[in-house]
């Protein structure tokens, strides 16, 4: 898991990871990963200790190469506000566990239901990083952001003004006629662009890209 590593998180802690990230994306109820909002609260306290104590250490230790090292050591960053911290460190263990399996079974599906496309990367292990690319385009792991106007514009006729909420769908952007041939079709090696899901701006959008694109790439 690509955002462990970055994490340096004992080996056998990251499991931890994919339960807390599924915490923080469940609705809460029956037949959800939880139950009550008690649980759910219960759970984010147990994901904020586990990573105040990675930082406490990392902070009173040597700068290493590991993320929470950066921070903890950085010039802009090592006195961050700890409510901050843990909102950016969960922000990025979604961004790193959720979008990362969404593309995996993604690629597996465009090959599964494209045998051609299957036969043509089973061919050619150079085609890995296009495979990549095009499951992100294809699956489109992140399914929506949403930013705040900072000044007004207007885009296709249609009136923005600064602070009004601007939702992109990049299902939609990823599909769009107007820009790709047969959207629907998964195509290895399909001319290259800046896809949506791969140009958002942020920690979450960034990090939602390169962990699967990292990721999808070993598993390729």
């Amino acid at each position: 898991m690509t955002i462990a590593t970055l994490f340096d998180i004992p080996q056998e802690d990251r499991r931890l990871l994919t339960r807390w990230a599924d915490v923080v994306t469940s609705p809460v109820g029956p037949g959800h990963v939880v139950r009550s909002l008690d649980e759910k609260i219960a759970i984010f306290r147990e994901f904020n200790d586990y990573f105040t104590h990675l930082w406490n250490s990392r902070e009173n230790a040597p700068p290493s190469a590991d993320l929470i090292s950066m921070l903890a050591h950085g010039e802009t960053t090592r006195g961050m506000d700890p409510r901050e911290f843990s909102g950016t460190i969960m922000l990025l263990t979604v961004a790193g566990t959720d979008t990362t399996r969404s593309s995996i079974g993604g690629s597996l599906r465009g090959l599964n239901l494209f045998p051609e496309e299957y036969r043509k990367f089973r061919g050619d292990p150079s085609l890995i990083p296009a495979m990549v690319d095009e499951t992100i385009r294809w699956q489109s792991p992140v399914a929506h952001t949403r930013r705040t106007a900072r000044v007004d514009t207007e885009i296709r006729g249609r009136k923005i003004s600064k602070g009004d909420k601007v939702i992109l769908w990049h299902l939609s952007a990823n599909h769009d006629e107007e820009v790709y041939a047969n959207p629907g079709h998964f195509q290895i090696g399909r001319e290259s662009r800046q896809y949506p899901s791969a140009s958002v701006t942020g920690s979450t959008g960034a990090w939602g890209v390169v962990c699967p694109r990292c990721n999808s790439a070993c598993s390729g």
